[in-house]
């Protein structure tokens, strides 16, 4: 992912579905190009995916890739109390 300042469009893509711009959770954090908010919107988004494929796993449903909610849910908080 390149760490130039994403437009507005860019971002709302990356909200929409992180993990297709972001192989990790800290690959967020790490980006120079967002700020602390941005960065939050995208994990807290990331967050809702990962409990959705969770959900999915319980029902016996295609689940996919493994999941990295924790992490996100980490990060999130460390992001939060800093902000």
């Amino acid at each position: 992912m390149s760490q130039t300042t994403p437009d507005s469009e860019q971002i709302a893509k990356m909200r929409a579905n992180p993990s297709e711009f972001f192989d990790r959770p800290e690959e967020v954090v790490a980006h120079k190009g967002l700020d602390v908010e941005q960065k939050i919107e995208i994990l807290e988004s990331w967050a809702t995916d990962e409990d959705l494929l969770l959900t999915a796993t319980a029902e016996n449903m295609e689940g996919g890739e493994k999941g990295h909610l924790h992490r996100v849910r980490k990060l999130l908080d460390e992001l939060k109390r800093k902000h």
